[in-house]
This record gives C-alpha cells, sequence and structure tokens, in this order.
C-alpha cells in the first residue's frame, strides 16, 4: 500500500502518463488501441473532406496528421508482440488506400506496392530508426537525463559476439536468429533478458541494433547525418 500526503493510492491497472498509456504488466495494448482508434477516426474526417484533392496533399495530410499520432513517445513503447505491431500497420495501409482512392484493389501485394511508391516506410522500420537515434544522442551525450556511462556499456575488445536470443510465443525481435558478428567497433553489451517486456525494452533491443549497423554510420558526426544514413540504409 503507498499513500501521498497520507491519501491512500488507488491500485489501477494502466494509467495514462505524458500521453502514453502504462500498464501494470508494462504490455502496450491499451495505449496501442487509445493511439489506433484516435488516428483512424482522423483518418476518416480527412477522407471526407479532403476527397478531391490530388493525391502529394492527401500524402501531407497524413503525414503532418495521423502518422504523428501514432509515432509520440514510441521509443518507450515500441510494441513486441506481433498483434500491436499489426495494428499499427493497418492504419497506415487504411492511409495507402485514402491518399490513393483506390478502396476497391484487393490483390496481392496492392499495398505494399504502393506503400514504396508513397515513398512511405513501414512504421515499424521509422520507429527503430527513432530508437536508433536516440541511442546515438544518448551515446553523443546529447539527452543530460540519460547519460552513457549510467545506460550504456560498450563491449571489451575481442568480445563482439552477439548473444543466442531468447525465443516468446508471439514475441517479436530485431535480434537475429543466430550468433552472429557486429559490423562496427562501437558495440554496445544487450543485457540478459528474462520476459518478453525486458527484451522489448529500448535498452535491450536498440543496443542490439546498433551492434548491427555498419562503421561508417555509426562514426556519423551529427545526428542529422545519423539519420540520413539510416534512411539510406533502409531504402
Amino acid at each position: 500500500m503507498y499513500q501521498l500526503c497520507g491519501t491512500i493510492l488507488k491500485q489501477v491497472k494502466n494509467n495514462p502518463y505524458l500521453g502514453v498509456i502504462i500498464s501494470e504488466n508494462l504490455e502496450w495494448e491499451e495505449h496501442i488501441l487509445k493511439i489506433t482508434k484516435k488516428a483512424s477516426s482522423l483518418l476518416g474526417l480527412l477522407r471526407r473532406n479532403l476527397r478531391t484533392c490530388p493525391a502529394p496533399i492527401k500524402r501531407t495530410a497524413y503525414c503532418t496528421l495521423v502518422r504523428p499520432l501514432l509515432e509520440y513517445s514510441a521509443s518507450v513503447w515500441d510494441p513486441h508482440l506481433q498483434k500491436d505491431i499489426v495494428q499499427l500497420e493497418r492504419i497506415q495501409s487504411r492511409a495507402v488506400r485514402y491518399i490513393t482512392g483506390d478502396y476497391k484493389t484487393h490483390t496481392p501485394g496492392f499495398i505494399t506496392n504502393k506503400l514504396q511508391e508513397l515513398n512511405l516506410p513501414s512504421l515499424e522500420e521509422r520507429r527503430k530508426n527513432t530508437r536508433l537515434v536516440m541511442l546515438y544522442k544518448i551515446r553523443k551525450n546529447l539527452l543530460p537525463s540519460l547519460t552513457p556511462d549510467k545506460f550504456l556499456t560498450p563491449v571489451r575488445e575481442g568480445r563482439r559476439s552477439i548473444r543466442q536470443p531468447r525465443r516468446y510465443e508471439g514475441h517479436v525481435t530485431a535480434e537475429p536468429n543466430k550468433r552472429s558478428i557486429s559490423m562496427n567497433s562501437q558495440c554496445y553489451v544487450v543485457p540478459p533478458s528474462k520476459t518478453p517486456q525486458h527484451m522489448g525494452s529500448f535498452f535491450v533491443k536498440t543496443p542490439l541494433e546498433w551492434n548491427h549497423l555498419v562503421e561508417s554510420t555509426v562514426t556519423a558526426g551529427t545526428v542529422e547525418e545519423f539519420a540520413h544514413l539510416l534512411t539510406s540504409r533502409s531504402n
């Protein structure tokens, strides 16, 4: 039992904090349900009001008004469950039909091809790049509240292999399926995990993804250059 100024605090299953719903089990289903519902409603509004506009304007409206709802503070809650990832991508798939005005074509690969034509990377890929940019800022000591000496442990020279990952049913991770050698000299230790929630957290999966970046990317001189190299690598 916890008290604050003599008042017993009520125990709840989830609670919003700075726009992010945090659940007691550290899953993000409630938060994702909230933002996808809001994004879906706004996308419907754009569809009704911009129906006759050209595709570039519709795309700009989506990227400016809808997509930010799906990415706010994503470095914190980037989901590790496939069902949550799919739920987020469904909004962007609907956005493709809104932008192109094609609600009838259902041939395999239609959405994928249109995403490429419209230069709309998957939301999962964008969240990954956002996390990597944040790690870059941490290692450069650009975020005073997240100092590198406290949160990042460099890999000692001669020990640059990556651990064999644990696997959980329905759990998605960027970790490789087998042991491999990292691709740069600025590697960080990947903390061991005993739960899928911890494995899917920022300071576990992001260093592992960082270790797989090429040398020219991790040694970029500025945040802007690093972000550009990430985008080039993704395309």
